[in-house]
């Protein structure tokens, strides 16, 4: 249990929920055992996807809009998962934690598959997927 405060101390905090903000908007305030949870969970996540990635320029302002983003969306789904899950044992795929949480995830995916966040002065620049076409000939099978 040491060990975990102590690296929970130790992270950079990526994005910090605040109420009447963000998907939050409606609420005057936040549950701060929930917040401080669902922010190092996503501080965790975003460290564990970005682990081999110079990171120590990404303080304030100096962190990229991308991955600011994807932190907002795990904690504000974490949060909600804590909050509105306590007692129900039946967890809905289509929830809104559900929904930001999977959201978070793929914008972290996103940003690996780019090679890093866009750089801000070329924000338009996105690299396409790459897509697979069947190589070779088409065969027709027929029957009779």
């Amino acid at each position: 249990m040491e060990s975990a405060r102590l690296v929970a101390e130790e992270l950079m905090p990526y994005f910090t929920l605040q109420p009447t903000q963000g998907y939050f908007r409606a609420s005057r305030e936040l549950d701060a055992t929930l917040k401080s949870e669902a922010e190092t969970f996503a501080d965790l996540r975003v460290n564990l996807v970005l682990w081999n990635w110079d990171r120590t320029t990404w303080t304030g302002d100096g962190i990229p809009t991308e991955v600011s983003q994807a932190a907002e969306m795990l904690a504000s789904g974490k949060y909600l998962e804590k909050a509105y899950a306590v007692g129900n044992p039946t967890v809905n795929g289509e929830s809104l934690a559900r929904k930001l949480l999977k959201d978070g995830e793929a914008l972290l995916t996103q940003i690996i598959d780019q090679g890093g966040p866009i750089d801000p002065d070329n924000s338009d620049y996105r690299l396409q997927p790459i897509k697979s076409r069947p190589m070779g000939r088409s065969v027709r099978i027929v029957r009779g």
